[in-house]
């Protein structure tokens, strides 16, 4: 009977041992994933950038060869949902003309 209990206990712990790495794993891939967020804040249009991705305060702003952000095309948006983390929201807008939605 005594060893019944000292082996459950070691279970237990084995147990809750491994269920505090698990949770430790889990708290430091959410707080990369903030800094990733934090790092991917949106430019606005007139700021330099980097890449089109950086351009998402419009849903159709791009990055033009000069690095800054300027009013782009539906295209450029269908690029971006495509190739970005930050995916515009709506690249399709009412009386749009239907060779262009996509």
């Amino acid at each position: 009977m005594k060893t019944l209990l000292v082996f459950i206990s070691v279970l237990y712990l084995v147990h809750s041992f491994s269920l505090e790495v698990k949770n430790e794993a889990l708290q430091l891939l959410e707080a990369e994933n903030t800094v990733n967020e934090e790092q991917r804040a949106c430019i606005q249009r007139g700021q330099s950038c980097k890449s089109d991705c950086d351009c998402c305060a419009d849903n159709w702003d791009q990055c033009n060869f000069w690095g800054t952000c300027v009013a782009g095309t539906a295209s450029d948006c269908f690029d971006k949902k495509k190739n970005c983390k930050v995916k515009p929201k709506k690249c399709v807008v009412a009386g749009q003309n239907k060779r262009n939605q996509g």
